[in-house]
């Protein structure tokens, strides 16, 4: 009967409002796990850039630990 169709139509209409429910949250979720992992990959690189920057003094430190080293040698043999 058209009663009976017109109820099998609206229960479908409901599980496809559901699942198209469920895929938008799904892709807000997404979104959110893309926008972390660019965070986390901002802050990788961050970490990165500043271990360079600690390498290099550290390069500095030792070079001026070595002029000293070779200015004191130098003063001791004077």
């Amino acid at each position: 009967s058209i009663a009976e169709i017109t109820d099998e139509a609206g229960k479908v209409e409901r599980v496809v409002e559901a699942i198209a429910r469920s895929l938008l949250e799904q892709q807000e979720g997404a979104g959110a796990i893309a926008h972390s992992v660019e965070a986390i990959a901002n802050m990788a690189q961050d970490s990165a850039d500043s271990a360079s920057k600690v390498a290099q003094e550290v390069g500095g430190l030792e070079r001026s630990a070595a002029a000293l080293t070779q200015a004191v040698q130098r003063f001791r043999l004077s």
